[in-house]
């Protein structure tokens, strides 16, 4: 959880900037909106209190840390680009735009 929670926050930046530029109202934003800085503490609790905790105490075990951090990043990119196949099958002028890199 703490990948995301670490990546997360400054794609819901754009996430919100885009929905409130198409006039999505806060209600529709909220849950993004408020975990921009959510996602913050959230993070920094896993680190420091959990991912380092276990590390100290059981040295060995960060291997599994790593590897689960990895299969949890690989279902984010798996996640995002099965949105991008579905938003781009949607066709019309969607399809025509390319996707600028992320930042």
């Amino acid at each position: 959880m703490a990948m995301t929670e670490l990546l997360d926050p400054p794609q819901y930046e754009k996430l919100v900037a885009g929905c409130r530029r198409i006039g999505l109202s806060e209600r529709d934003v909220h849950y993004y909106a408020e975990h921009i800085t959510v996602d913050i503490g959230h993070a920094d609790g896993w680190l420091n209190n959990v991912i380092v905790p276990i590390g100290k105490k059981h040295p060995a075990a960060m291997e599994e840390v790593f590897f689960g951090a990895a299969l949890r990043l690989q279902t984010c990119n798996d996640y995002y680009d099965g949105l991008l196949a579905a938003l781009q099958s949607l066709g019309g002028s969607l399809s025509s735009h390319s996707v600028p890199p992320s930042e």
